[in-house]
């Protein structure tokens, strides 16, 4: 059974070490009670081993929890994904390709957290972009069923990657407040309007590749089932792959 603990308040850096490794402990049990593969990861559900020792997690040297990666099961791995149930001190997170379901909370995450992917899950519900924690790097939520609007306005400013492909999101995108080091997003295969692009009209040819700056401030796409790439030499490469109108 999980063990209900309280903590109580210690003066000393000792007591204050020892409660902040046993809340992560308790926290990371909680994690992954829910998921349908616990005793591979922990060796038991009710009575699990001490989490540093758990298959797919990484401390740091005093024992806190960075990193969990439990991808590719597949149909094996399902169970829902409780992310307020991770340690604070979580930097990394890869779930991706397994049969996780239900919805997901970004205001969850840790404030720490700098890599997300949890693609090709069964989640569902929206997403606030605008809760990504600010020095997030890398978020790929691809090939589930999320919808609603999204907004690309607060972005994490160190944001690079940002895959929401294979969605239901609806609406349109705004790109005059991206992250300065952006290099890639994906939006394809959504339901976006068919004027995705928050701007002035301009038709956009199939080869033509316009600098992020023209794109910001003038790109509009016409009906189309596909759109070109985008191109921006002069800060590496910002991909805008495949937007899908919804008609």
């Amino acid at each position: 059974m999980l063990k209900t603990v309280f903590l109580a308040c210690a003066d000393d850096a000792i007591g204050r070490f020892e409660g902040s490794m046993l809340l992560q402990q308790v926290l990371m049990e909680f994690f992954v009670f829910w998921l349908d593969t616990a005793e591979d990861i922990s060796g038991s559900r009710y009575n699990p081993r001490e989490v540093c020792t758990w298959q797919g997690v990484e401390c740091n040297a005093v024992g806190e929890v960075m990193r969990f990666e439990w991808a590719f099961k597949m149909e094996h791995e399902a169970g829902t994904v409780g992310l307020q149930f991770l340690p604070w001190s979580m930097t990394d997170l890869n779930m991706s390709f397994n049969a996780l379901s239900g919805t997901i909370q970004l205001a969850d995450l840790p404030e720490k957290m700098g890599n997300l992917n949890l693609s090709k899950n069964r989640l569902s519900g929206s997403l606030r972009l605008d809760d990504l924690p600010v020095p997030m790097k890398r978020v790929f939520l691809g090939q589930h069923t999320f919808s609603g609007e999204i907004s690309l306005e607060r972005l994490p400013k160190v944001l690079r990657v940002l895959n929401l492909s294979m969605n239901t999101h609806q609406g349109t995108i705004c790109l005059t407040s991206l992250p300065p080091v952006l290099e890639t997003m994906y939006f394809n295969e959504n339901m976006f309007d068919a004027d995705p692009i928050d701007g002035h009209r301009k038709v956009v040819g199939q080869d033509q590749y316009p600098a992020l700056g023209e794109v910001r401030e003038t790109a509009k796409l016409l009906p189309r089932g596909e759109s070109p790439w985008w191109r921006d030499e002069g800060r590496h490469l910002l991909i805008l792959c495949c937007f899908q109108s919804a008609g």
